[in-house]
């Protein structure tokens, strides 16, 4: 079975109580993970976002932690933001899934609840208040983002034919 490729930019509402109804493109991506769900955890970037994966994505960034040096503090607070502060989120039979009191106070929703925005990123999907999703995009691409985007595209393109070229011997 293929990796999930999460895509996309969805808005939804998040109810009082924490319900949400994960968008269809997103759960259908998920079909792979024979009734586990997904995790959210607080973003590695530190930004105001919860990201979300497949449980298979969040075993293999663990073993990317398990090389690292145990004493190291770089591994420790990966540990912590990532799998300390991992939950586990069901999604039910209509779709939905409830975000806990934890993790909708990360997102900054109040009582009432409010709109949020599932966002797509390849291997793994963001859960942003609508608010301050719309300001980070604002500020996505200004001249400096544009040249990092530029080196990385022509980094990734090249490591890409490199192995192309090692599995054609």
């Amino acid at each position: 079975m293929s990796e999930p490729l999460f895509l996309g930019t969805y808005r939804v509402r998040c109810d009082g109580k924490g319900r949400v109804s994960v968008p269809a493109q997103l759960r259908a991506e998920l079909r792979g993970t024979m009734g586990m769900g997904f995790f959210a955890y607080p973003s590695l970037a530190g930004e105001p976002a919860l990201e979300c994966c497949e449980p298979a994505h969040l075993r293999r960034l663990t073993s990317v932690l398990d090389r690292m040096s145990p004493l190291s503090k770089t591994r420790r607070k990966l540990e912590r933001r990532l799998q300390a502060q991992a939950t586990q989120l069901q999604i039910d039979g209509d779709g939905r899934t409830v975000l806990n009191a934890d993790l909708r106070a990360r997102l900054g929703l109040g009582e009432k609840g409010g709109e949020l925005v599932f966002a797509g990123r390849g291997r793994v999907f963001e859960i942003w208040s609508a608010d301050v999703f719309d300001a980070q995009l604002d500020d996505a691409l200004g001249e400096d983002e544009e040249e990092m985007f530029a080196a990385a595209w022509s980094q990734a393109v090249e490591a890409g034919t490199a192995q192309a070229g090692e599995g054609a011997e």
